[in-house]
């Protein structure tokens, strides 16, 4: 699915980064009243990308808007994960207008020194 073909999004949804109780990077974007067709989540190197479309055929036919709070068109969403953490493999849960992706840290591998050997 490409949102943007030949263009650029008309506005970015409200979004949380942070780091839960359990370690986990979280994620959390704002996306009312869309399915989870109406997105899509992709996973590039250390980025996560929302990207998708909001429409609503009501303002969209509005002969006036007196009170213009709720983007449409064309969004975009962007997260650079942190090093110590391993966008492919976020899990993602759509619910009730929020888009919650939970991005697991890498594992930590042991580092083992050399010692020098004397003779």
């Amino acid at each position: 699915m490409n949102f943007f073909p030949g263009g650029t999004p008309d506005w970015s949804p409200p979004k949380s980064v942070f780091i839960s109780a359990s370690g986990d990077l979280i994620v959390k974007v704002v996306l009312i009243q869309m399915t989870a067709g109406d997105f899509e989540i992709t996973v590039v190197g250390e980025r996560l990308s929302i990207t998708g479309e909001y429409r609503d055929p009501e303002l969209s036919s509005a002969r006036q808007r007196l009170i213009d709070g709720i983007p449409t068109g064309r969004f975009n969403c962007i997260v650079d994960c942190p090093d110590e953490f391993d966008p492919s493999k976020a899990q993602a849960a759509y619910k009730n207008g929020a888009l919650r992706i939970a991005v697991p840290r890498k594992p930590r591998l042991p580092k083992i020194l050399d010692l020098p050997r004397r003779f």
